[in-house]
């Protein structure tokens, strides 16, 4: 009787032009560092940049309210300045993260009154009125 031959495998040879993989290095803490501030990077910039659109956007704001009432009260240049701190300092700056400062309604109201005793009589109770009937938004 014939012994019948094993069928093992012989080991095969790499095709030509194919390189053998090689074993993954390991990982460093300056390579984790780097890929760590490609990842950050941008979006620290991202968020600095909307911050600051924000912010402009805010400011841009309260100068087309600040000349609307300037021209409609005849305002001087220095009550429009100080109507300007007034207005940050009781609505915000237009940081995202603090701004828009929410408000009672009667600390609306009597940042409304203060601003018209700034005016003076004839114009701030037209001030008054015409904020109560929503013909600016405040």
């Amino acid at each position: 009787m014939s012994r019948r031959k094993s069928k093992q495998r012989k080991p095969q040879s790499q095709p030509a032009g194919k390189a053998k993989a090689l074993p993954a290095s390991p990982t460093t803490w300056r390579d984790k560092i780097q890929v760590g501030l490609w990842i950050t990077a941008p979006l620290l910039l991202m968020g600095i940049l909307a911050v600051t659109a924000a912010k402009s956007q805010w400011n841009r704001s309260i100068d087309d309210r600040l000349s609307k009432w300037q021209q409609a009260y005849k305002l001087s240049d220095e009550t429009v300045e100080q109507f300007r701190r007034i207005e940050i300092d009781f609505h915000g700056t237009g940081n995202p993260f603090t701004s828009p400062i929410r408000r009672s309604a009667q600390e609306v109201h009597i940042h409304h009154q203060q601003m018209a005793e700034i005016i003076g009589e004839p114009q701030g109770k037209l001030f008054l009125k015409d904020i109560s009937s929503g013909r600016w938004k405040h």
